[in-house]
Protein backbone atom coordinates (compact mmCIF):
# COMPACT_ATOMS: atom_id res chain seq x y z
CA UNK A 1 0.00 0.00 0.00
CA UNK A 2 2.59 2.34 0.96
CA UNK A 3 4.01 1.89 -2.36
CA UNK A 4 1.37 2.84 -4.28
CA UNK A 5 1.05 5.81 -2.22
CA UNK A 6 4.58 6.39 -3.44
CA UNK A 7 4.53 6.28 -6.46
CA UNK A 8 1.49 8.60 -6.53
CA UNK A 9 3.19 10.83 -4.67
CA UNK A 10 5.96 10.78 -6.68
CA UNK A 11 4.15 11.46 -10.33
CA UNK A 12 2.36 13.70 -8.95
CA UNK A 13 5.04 16.03 -7.88
CA UNK A 14 6.74 15.09 -11.59
CA UNK A 15 3.34 16.05 -13.18
CA UNK A 16 3.44 19.33 -11.21
CA UNK A 17 7.03 20.34 -12.21
CA UNK A 18 6.68 19.22 -15.35
CA UNK A 19 3.58 21.71 -16.09
CA UNK A 20 5.52 24.72 -14.21
CA UNK A 21 8.41 24.14 -16.43
CA UNK A 22 6.03 23.97 -19.17
CA UNK A 23 4.72 27.52 -18.27
CA UNK A 24 7.50 28.98 -17.47
CA UNK A 25 9.05 29.39 -21.14
CA UNK A 26 5.37 30.82 -22.28
CA UNK A 27 5.50 33.38 -19.40
CA UNK A 28 9.00 34.39 -20.22
CA UNK A 29 8.22 34.42 -23.63
CA UNK A 30 5.28 36.84 -23.25
CA UNK A 31 7.65 38.98 -20.92
CA UNK A 32 10.09 40.15 -24.00
CA UNK A 33 6.96 40.85 -26.39
CA UNK A 34 5.75 42.92 -23.97
CA UNK A 35 9.18 44.81 -23.70
CA UNK A 36 9.73 44.70 -27.23
CA UNK A 37 6.20 46.25 -27.90
CA UNK A 38 6.72 48.77 -25.81
CA UNK A 39 10.27 49.78 -27.27
CA UNK A 40 8.83 49.56 -30.72
CA UNK A 41 5.95 51.83 -30.12
CA UNK A 42 8.37 54.18 -28.59
CA UNK A 43 10.50 54.24 -31.49
CA UNK A 44 7.51 54.61 -34.04
CA UNK A 45 6.34 57.63 -31.65
CA UNK A 46 9.44 59.13 -32.14
CA UNK A 47 8.43 59.65 -35.86
CA UNK A 48 5.39 61.60 -34.86
CA UNK A 49 5.04 65.15 -36.18
CA UNK A 50 4.72 67.44 -33.17
CA UNK A 51 1.35 69.37 -31.98
CA UNK A 52 2.37 72.50 -33.91
CA UNK A 53 3.05 70.19 -37.43
CA UNK A 54 -0.79 68.88 -36.45
CA UNK A 55 -1.94 71.87 -35.94
CA UNK A 56 -0.59 73.06 -39.44
CA UNK A 57 -2.35 70.57 -41.02
CA UNK A 58 -5.42 71.12 -39.73
CA UNK A 59 -5.78 74.52 -40.57
CA UNK A 60 -4.07 73.71 -44.06
CA UNK A 61 -7.39 71.68 -44.21
CA UNK A 62 -9.60 74.30 -43.58
CA UNK A 63 -10.45 73.79 -40.27
CA UNK A 64 -10.87 77.10 -37.78
CA UNK A 65 -11.56 77.91 -33.99
CA UNK A 66 -8.70 74.59 -32.77
CA UNK A 67 -9.42 74.39 -29.07
CA UNK A 68 -7.62 71.77 -28.36
CA UNK A 69 -4.78 68.76 -30.11
CA UNK A 70 -3.93 66.31 -27.62
CA UNK A 71 -1.78 63.72 -28.30
CA UNK A 72 -3.24 60.04 -27.48
CA UNK A 73 -2.01 56.63 -27.87
CA UNK A 74 -2.75 55.84 -31.25
CA UNK A 75 -2.61 59.24 -32.63
CA UNK A 76 -4.06 63.23 -32.64
CA UNK A 77 -7.30 63.87 -31.74
CA UNK A 78 -8.42 68.02 -32.42
CA UNK A 79 -11.29 69.98 -31.44
CA UNK A 80 -12.30 72.56 -33.87
CA UNK A 81 -14.91 73.83 -36.58
CA UNK A 82 -15.30 72.25 -39.83
CA UNK A 83 -15.77 74.33 -43.04
CA UNK A 84 -20.16 74.33 -42.27
CA UNK A 85 -19.35 75.99 -38.76
CA UNK A 86 -19.88 72.71 -36.63
CA UNK A 87 -17.72 71.92 -33.54
CA UNK A 88 -15.88 68.47 -34.51
CA UNK A 89 -13.58 66.45 -33.09
CA UNK A 90 -10.64 65.34 -35.82
CA UNK A 91 -8.90 61.96 -35.25
CA UNK A 92 -5.43 62.54 -37.09
CA UNK A 93 -2.78 60.18 -38.25
CA UNK A 94 0.52 61.13 -35.83
CA UNK A 95 2.80 60.05 -38.74
CA UNK A 96 1.45 61.85 -41.76
CA UNK A 97 -1.01 64.53 -40.56
CA UNK A 98 -3.88 63.00 -42.59
CA UNK A 99 -7.04 63.29 -40.74
CA UNK A 100 -8.45 59.95 -40.74
CA UNK A 101 -12.08 60.98 -38.81
CA UNK A 102 -14.25 64.16 -37.90
CA UNK A 103 -17.04 63.21 -35.55
CA UNK A 104 -19.94 66.36 -34.72
CA UNK A 105 -19.31 67.76 -31.35
CA UNK A 106 -22.25 68.85 -29.22
CA UNK A 107 -22.16 73.02 -28.66
CA UNK A 108 -23.56 72.10 -25.14
CA UNK A 109 -20.74 69.70 -23.18
CA UNK A 110 -17.46 70.88 -24.83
Amino acid sequence: MFKGLRKLAIVTTLGSAGIVALGLPAYAQNNVNASQTSSVSEQAQKKWLDMRDILSRVELAGYTDISEVEKESSGYEVKARNQRGERVKLYVEPISGNIINEKRRDEDHD
